[in-house]
């Protein structure tokens, strides 16, 4: 198990290993966690949205593949990247 503190990876930037596409940054998303307080996802703002009708997509833990010096390693396939996050 991994156990890292969020003030250490919000300076981290997102980045798809799939196409090495900059997915945005730590500092940007909310956490989505279960009833145990188990990380599940990272749900951040979609880039290339613009203004009050901007989406948020959610990027599951488990896609997480390494934590690096300067970023987070997340492996993505297209059909995987955006997911639109439902709220409630």
């Amino acid at each position: 198990m991994l156990v890292v503190r969020f003030s250490g990876l919000a300076g981290k930037e997102i980045i798809n290993l799939r196409d090495g596409e900059r997915l945005g940054h730590l500092g940007d998303c909310d956490l989505e966690v279960d009833g145990a307080g188990a990380l599940q996802a990272l749900v951040m703002p979609e880039r290339k949205a613009v203004g009050r009708g901007r989406r948020v997509v959610s990027i599951p833990w488990s896609a997480v593949q390494r934590i690096g010096p300067d970023v987070l390693i997340v492996d993505l396939a297209p059909a995987d990247w955006p997911k639109p996050w439902k709220r409630g």
